[in-house]
């Protein structure tokens, strides 16, 4: 097995440069990590599709993509890789939303070195947690795919089974998504697949891969093929050789592809290909692996194919054999003399010889059918077949009437090792037979051979014969159908004048054609498309009734269930809140709705439109359009195109604007497509009124969350290593500015978030979102009582911040040994405190942004508390407690129940 390597390789994101070089310089002082920086998800991103990385570091606020939003797209491609989470002052709620999302770790960056030293931890711990869990993981699916698969070989009977045991057990290790395995057609070079496992049957209808060294066969299939070997691509993102595979394969989670030669000595009988969901799993133990199974797998497909040509070479000797309308006989050596020695005859060898296969099987050719003045040509045909000559001669043999003549043609058979075993023998009777004979032996195969019931009956309906398709239809025998009337398969659906006319006409000497339910020996019920013949002598006198029965039960199946699918799709349409037309194979209207016309208030009918031509029915409507042309241009191009397009914008010439969705599809008799159009006017304007205003409020939150926190940060590290190397008390106190500062920033954001967020209720516990948001107080001496425990209406994340702020509020004016209270009112809840209260001047002025009673507070705890309120139409008053401690109602709110 390949070692682990010592060295962790660290990719972290920052959008501020300077803090992303402290950070890089910080973790390189340990000598087992290197660090590679990115400014932003994006170039992060791009960083892990280039490289191999042990572990992400990101930070949380950041511009474009987020750390949560970068951390999920890390997760869509990379679900193990460890993601630490580094961000600045954060909350619960960033760290709830972080490990919801798939973060190993959570860590909130500090101005101490410590820190530094905490997040080095952090980083060791989940690597070699990811590490030892990825070797462990391996080693047993090695080992347990290599059992797996070598078990299905041996157990199967077919190459088609074994191929399919093979991919579906490599599937079944949950490391490869797909698999298949193909063969090269030999006129167009194309690799085909032959058998597939997992998701992605529909991505090698997207894909062509040929075996020749061209652009469609460099990928590792193609390699494979040529260059007999294992070929791997471990990441096919960063692969220029599979730019055109490489957008189909990543939508379906395939990151990395191995391909499998499937050869036995010279011979390729295919290539076996893999899809990992991993962009570097095929490492040297894999790759040593999927080599053995490649030439386990050969072996075993060599062993099937041998055996699939010794056996449809016996199987075509014996249908031959069983078939044949004339005479053959089999003959294998037999005694120490080598004397030929019959195995077997066909129907037509006792009908014409005369004799019945048990007399003749097991005895000498020579004694049987040899008369005796030509053994010694019967001696010289032993001779020449012994060495593998066919023989075509006039002979005279042996029958029960005598001798006859016979052209013959001895035919060796078995010759795989230079000597046959056996031969066959096909006889021609050359003597006079009547040709009426001859025709009747062929009408009998023709109709024994029929795909279609054929059965015939006397003049009075007495069934007389029936063929095997008969048997297979209604499920009687012959020997339970002949004897019995034709009724038996009379079903009860038919009424009695059905069959009165049925009979007239035949009686009279017509053919009769029609559809007719009839019911088989289990009772069930099925269809058929009869013809019935009546059959006159020479007189003109019936002498039977032949029948033939075409069973086409499926085929009104399923036209009754178009018809049904079509009543629903049409329901459907009708009812669809959006315009719809759909063209059929020969780009006639096959369907449209009243939404179409009412949106161009076209002053036309959906009955009028239908089975119109769609080039003139687009014609007829191009003027609604602020570019006419370049609507019948757009229609063109699509439907050449015949790919399929979502939210197409189309201004019209009254200034609306229209979103359409084109989709290709294939009807039974060929192409078809489908429009849908959309009015998206008040859509659109809405969006940019929104978009305009949160582009403002953006613009602010960056600036006070992200452009002066990072600064921040880098001053308070840069502050504590400049403790190290110098004595000031100025220092300290720069220290505690900027923690300050910090706070202040985040509080700042925390209100522009909550005045810019909607909201999302859901039914909360009072009591349980209380003792959730306690946890913030930092202190042991603080007491909290909850006297309710009803339910309301609310978003959940919003609620705890509210409470989290005014416990801290309590804390910071009343002590560390406050004790708060969380009860009922009327309509919605309080929390109070025992602390001095709030001075009646101060009261009004409370809520205001930056107004605090104490001396480190930043005067936004409260203002975020009344953001809050609004948002969900909630009322906040200040009141005062019975202990004359601050007391705040909120009323309101949507008391769910108690």
């Amino acid at each position: 097995m390949t070692n682990e390597p010592v060295e962790i390789a660290v990719l972290h994101v920052d959008d501020e440069p300077d803090l992303a070089a402290l950070v890089a310089d910080m973790l390189e002082r340990d000598d087992d990590i290197t660090v590679e920086t990115a400014t932003d998800a994006e170039e992060g991103l791009a960083g892990l599709a280039e490289g191999r990385f042990d572990c992400v570091v990101s930070d949380y606020a950041m511009s474009g993509m987020d750390g949560i939003e970068f951390l999920e797209a890390v997760r869509a491609d990379y679900p193990d890789l460890p993601f630490i989470l580094y961000t600045g002052r954060g909350s619960e709620e960033v760290a709830s939303e972080a490990i919801t999302a798939g973060a190993t770790d959570y860590l909130q960056k500090g101005g101490g070195t410590e820190q530094y030293d905490l997040l080095k931890n952090r980083i060791h711990n989940a690597v070699a947690q990811y590490r030892s869990e990825r070797r462990a993981v391996k080693l047993d699916r090695i080992r347990t795919l290599a059992s797996d698969v070598n078990q299905a070989l041996v157990r199967a009977d077919c190459r088609e089974e074994a191929e399919s045991s093979v991919c579906e057990r490599i599937v079944d290790t949950d490391r490869y998504g797909f698999a298949w395995i193909g063969a090269v057609d030999p006129d167009t070079d194309r690799l085909r697949p032959r058998t597939t496992a997992g998701a992605g049957d529909d991505y090698l209808d997207e894909i062509t891969v040929t075996a020749e060294d061209s652009p469609t066969g460099q990928g590792p299939a193609g390699t494979a093929i040529r260059e007999r070997r294992v070929a791997v691509t471990e990441n096919i993102a960063a692969d220029a050789e599979l730019d055109r595979w490489a957008d189909a394969a990543i939508a379906r989670g395939f990151q990395s592809i191995a391909a499998v030669p499937l050869a036995h000595e010279e011979t390729l009988y295919g290539v076996l290909t893999l899809y990992a969901d991993d962009p570097h799993p095929f490492d040297e133990d894999e790759c040593g692996l999927l080599s053995e199974l490649g030439a386990d797998v050969g072996h075993a497909l060599h062993s099937f194919a041998i055996d699939e040509q010794r056996r449809e070479e016996r199987d075509r000797r014996e249908a031959l054999f069983v078939n044949a309308p004339t005479p053959v006989a089999a003959s294998s050596p037999l005694g120490e003399d080598g004397g030929q020695h019959i195995t077997d005859v066909n129907e037509a060898f006792e009908t014409v010889f005369g004799f019945d296969r048990d007399v003749v099987v097991g005895e000498a050719v020579m004694d049987v059918l040899v008369p005796e003045e030509y053994e010694d040509e019967h001696a010289e045909f032993r001779e020449r077949t012994a060495k593998g000559e066919a023989i075509t001669a006039d002979v005279e043999r042996l029958t029960s009437d005598g001798i006859r003549e016979f052209i013959i043609h001895i035919i060796p058979y078995g010759l795989d090792d230079g000597s046959p075993d056996g031969n066959y023998v096909w006889y021609t009777d050359v003597t006079d037979r009547t040709t009426r004979e001859r025709e009747l032996r062929a009408y009998r195969q023709a109709v024994e051979y029929a795909g279609h019931a054929v059965y015939w009956t006397d003049p009075d309906g007495v069934i007389e014969y029936v063929n095997p398709a008969f048997e297979r239809q209604s499920g009687y025998t012959a020997g339970e159908a002949i004897g019995q009337d034709a009724s038996i398969l009379n079903s009860g659906e038919h009424d009695e004048a059905f069959y009165v006319d049925l009979w007239e006409t035949i009686l009279d000497g017509e053919t009769w054609v029609g559809e007719l339910v009839n019911e088989d020996s289990d009772g069930e019920h099925y269809v058929v498309e009869q013809t019935i013949t009546p059959v006159t002598d020479e007189e003109g006198t019936v002498e039977r009734f032949v029948a033939i029965n075409v069973d086409v039960t499926d085929r009104k199946e399923r036209e009754r269930e178009r018809d049904q699918a079509n009543t629903v799709l049409r329901t459907i349409v009708e009812n669809l809140p959006m315009a719809v037309l759909v063209e059929d194979a020969d780009r006639d209207v096959l369907m449209v709705n009243e939404r179409l016309l009412s949106l161009f208030d076209a002053p036309y009918s959906t009955d009028a439109l239908i089975g119109q031509d769609c080039t003139l029915a687009a014609e007829n409507f191009k003027d609604y359009f602020a570019d006419p042309e370049g609507f019948i241009d757009g229609v063109d191009e699509r439907i050449d195109a015949r790919e399929p397009v979502k939210n197409e914008r189309l201004e019209l010439a009254d200034g609306r604007v229209l979103e359409r969705d084109y989709v290709p599809y294939t009807l039974p008799d060929g192409e078809a497509n489908l429009w849908l159009y959309r009015d998206v006017t008040d859509r659109i304007h809405n969006e940019q009124r929104l978009k305009q205003q949160n582009d403002r409020l953006d613009q602010f939150a960056g600036v006070v969350s992200h452009d002066l926190r990072n600064p921040l940060n880098v001053a308070s590290s840069r502050l504590e290593l400049a403790a190290e190397e110098c004595d000031s008390g100025h220092l300290a106190h720069a220290s505690t500015a900027i923690e300050r500062s910090l706070s202040l920033i985040e509080d700042i954001r925390t209100l522009t978030v909550e005045g810019m967020a909607t909201i999302e209720t859901e039914p909360v516990g009072l009591a349980d979102a209380a003792a959730d948001s306690w946890q913030t107080v930092m202190t042991a001496k603080a007491t909290l009582s909850v006297e309710t425990d009803r339910t309301i209406d609310t978003d959940p994340g919003r609620l705890r911040q509210l409470l989290a702020n005014l416990f801290a509020n309590a804390v910071t004016h009343a002590g560390e040994d406050v004790a708060v209270r969380v009860g009922a009112l009327e309509n919605g809840f309080y929390v109070e405190d025992d602390g001095p209260g709030i001075p009646a001047d101060d009261r009004e002025a409370i809520f205001e942004p930056g107004h605090s009673t104490a001396e480190d507070g930043t005067g936004f705890g409260l203002a975020i508390v009344e953001a809050i309120a609004d948002a969900h139409d909630w009322t906040v008053s200040l009141g005062e407690s019975e202990n004359g401690g601050a007391r705040f109602e909120f009323t309101g709110v949507d008391v769910l129940y108690e």
